[in-house]
């Protein structure tokens, strides 16, 4: 496949300059019939930059305490701040290009890693590495499984590493739905590639996956182990992620896949649990956030995402939750209304069914990834500032910096007044960029930030609406809570560009999005941890 260069950033302006000129929008007639002056020149507008969250590893580590810089770290001489346990695991080689010698191999070196890392991981397998054909997946899984049970006797095979070819998704999604779904069984897949070359940084990466999905946590925010998070570490504070993802257009006889996630520990608020329903095609709002039912034994039955996952809080934690805080992704602004009545409402009977007058005060934000806005520093002078890609690198202070914004949308680009563009470089804001006047709304709570480094291309901020508030967060511990949130992301030593809980909806949106028709639309309730 022949994937298209990344627009960086200084390649990007000139492209939208260009459009811009061609198509002569300040000569538009409509335009000036209304008075409208369009200015093809960028506007200047203020933003401050977040400082990075310190992070906290194992005592037993060389270093406990870590602070990102330019939006990542590493885990030389770290340790995991909670290890797992895996006793019991096996391997199933599913690439014709890779010997069962050097798999096998790998697998020990995977397992090495981990230990190093802080985990108690049992350096041999429950049996011996299995060897199989892709079109194989679906017997061998079951087989490699019930050989394990019966070496094992009695005991519980936990974990299943898997080496794939380097191009068959689908036999990915075959893995995932039959040892999540039949098996109950943790997997995780390594690519054919990275096994001849194997990679520490890969394997540590790996082995920080396996962790979290093993029960183990990887780091916590220190200002969580210090209770120094406002209006989440004074009292038990869950936090939700919701999406709904939709089939294809011409797909109409599909439905479309809902997945809430929530934070299942307090007050590190690390862990998450998912659940995942099917609902009608192409419905945005959230159906089963809370729903009610008649059973001939039971009567009127209540149950829901919201409740389950409320429940599941209070029996890991101990704690019911007092404070909710609900980050809702994939609405657009014609939905906002909508959404939040409906799914407020969701939240409000989910508490009242669990307990009389149980209703915590919530906070609902919607988090828009799709939109035209692109921030652009205007720090020409100083050249260190920037990589080799023209995206600026973070900076760990606060700090008052100017930066220049180009909306690619005519109709923003009308609306915003814009200033000189001329003899200003091309780079993209540092990490941590707040953006929170001038281009966002005049009366309601929103702001633009960018909470992580562009590995190629243009950075882009998420959008985020604070639609309601119970909590009455101020606008810098909401931003701050926001931003610290996307450097707790598991699966790798970078922050991420939106909270972690969003990148937990992808891979289970994913995985039941690929279901067949029948087993998706019987889709029935299942909390599992995720990562």
């Amino acid at each position: 496949m022949v994937w298209p260069l990344p627009k960086l950033p200084k390649r990007l302006i000139g492209n939208c300059f260009q459009t811009v000129h061609q198509n002569g929008y300040d000569q538009d007639p409509y335009a000036k019939e209304f008075g409208i002056n369009i200015s093809d020149k960028l506007t200047s507008i203020e933003a401050r930059v977040l400082p990075a969250p310190w992070l906290k590893y194992h005592d037993t580590g060389k270093e406990s305490e870590c602070l990102p810089r330019v939006g990542e770290w590493d885990m030389k001489n770290k340790k995991v701040v909670n290890g797992c346990i895996v006793n019991h695991w096996a391997s199933i080689n599913f690439s014709r290009s890779v010997q069962e010698s050097t798999a096998s191999g790998f697998c020990q070196e995977l397992a090495q890693t981990c230990k190093l890392l802080g985990m108690e991981f049992n350096s041999e397998p429950a049996i011996p590495m299995y060897s199989a054909r892709p079109e194989q997946a679906v017997q061998v899984l079951k087989h490699v499984y019930n050989a394990a049970l019966k070496k094992l006797k009695g005991k519980e095979l936990e974990l299943l590493l898997v080496i794939l070819p380097d191009n068959n998704g689908a036999l990915y999604g075959d893995i995932k739905r039959i040892c999540e779904t039949e098996l109950g069984l943790m997997s995780q897949c390594c690519l054919a590639k990275h096994v001849f070359k194997i990679c520490k940084r890969y394997l540590a990466n790996v082995s920080l996956k396996i962790n979290v999905k093993m029960g183990g946590r990887n780091t916590i925010l220190l200002d969580a182990v210090s209770r120094r998070i406002p209006l989440v570490s004074d009292i038990p504070t869950i936090i939700f992620g919701a999406d709904v993802t939709h089939p294809e257009t011409r797909e109409d006889n599909s439905p479309s896949i809902a997945a809430v996630v929530a934070s299942q520990d307090w007050p590190e608020v690390t862990k998450y649990a998912g659940l995942v329903c099917a609902q009608a095609y192409r419905q945005e709002l959230i159906q089963d956030l809370y729903k009610t039912w008649h059973d001939p034994q039971r009567g009127t039955v209540t149950g829901g995402m919201i409740r389950e996952l409320l429940i599941s809080f209070r029996k890991a934690t101990g704690q019911k939750p007092l404070r909710i805080i609900f980050y809702r992704d994939g609405i657009s602004a014609g939905q906002f209304h909508q959404v939040l009545l409906y799914e407020l409402d969701a939240i409000r009977k989910a508490c009242a069914s669990l307990e009389p007058n149980y209703q915590p005060p919530v906070t609902f934000v919607i988090v828009q990834k799709r939109h035209h806005t692109k921030l652009f520093a205007n720090n020409h002078n100083d050249k260190s500032n920037t990589d080799k890609s023209g995206n600026i690198l973070p900076g760990i202070c606060h700090s008052i910096s100017t930066i220049k914004i180009l909306i690619t949308h005519l109709l923003i680009y009308i609306f915003f007044p814009l200033i000189n563009f001329h003899n200003c470089s091309l780079v993209v804001p540092k990490i941590g960029t707040v953006v929170d006047s001038k281009i966002c709304h005049p009366t309601q709570f929103d702001f633009y930030l960018c909470s992580h480094a562009g590995i190629q291309g243009t950075s882009k901020p998420a959008h985020y609406h604070v639609l309601w508030d119970e909590n009455n967060f101020t606008a810098d511990e909401m931003q701050t809570l926001t931003n610290n949130l996307c450097y707790t992301y598991a699966r790798c030593t970078r922050s991420v560009s939106v909270g972690n809980f969003f990148f937990l909806l992808a891979p289970l949106l994913n995985t039941f999005s690929s279901f067949d028709v029948t087993m998706v639309t019987n889709l029935k309730f299942g909390l599992w941890s995720v990562v």
